[in-house]
């Protein structure tokens, strides 16, 4: 895992760091961080296939509703992923996520906490030659 979780105390909110060697691989860990403080990414099968498009006004904002379409997912369909397959278009501001996993079920999944929300509170997208960091907070 290319992720790593930046706030040291319990606190209403977690910082996380996710790597990637590119933009959509960064995106990807940042999917699988956030799946990992809701419950145990290694729990998840990836049996079900889910597809969603979105489409923002700039980078930061197509975090904020990646991050925001995750967690409504969760929360609406109960659904949890542990394989992300990314693919941004960063002239138009989209992507499209192609994601595996499962149903939610409470006896399997061993919950940890609830993500009401992403902030844009500290949030980074630093793009090197080589490497992605994405820098964001959770609302928990």
């Amino acid at each position: 895992m290319s992720f790593e979780y930046l706030s040291e105390e319990a606190t209403a909110d977690v910082a996380i760091l996710a790597k990637g060697k590119n933009l959509d691989e960064a995106f990807e860990e940042t999917a699988k961080a956030i799946t990992n403080v809701m419950v145990d990414l290694s729990e998840i099968s990836p049996v079900k296939e889910f597809k969603f498009k979105i489409k923002s006004e700039d980078l930061k904002s197509l975090l904020y509703d990646f991050i925001e379409e995750l967690i409504t997912i969760f929360e609406i369909k109960h659904l949890l992923f542990s394989e992300y397959n990314v693919k941004i278009n960063k002239q138009e501001f989209s992507l499209i996520c192609v994601a595996k996993g499962e149903k939610f079920n409470k006896k399997k999944h061993n919950p940890k906490s609830i993500v009401k929300a992403i902030t844009y509170f500290g949030m980074e997208i630093i793009e090197k030659q080589k490497e992605t960091l994405i820098k964001f907070t959770l609302d928990i």
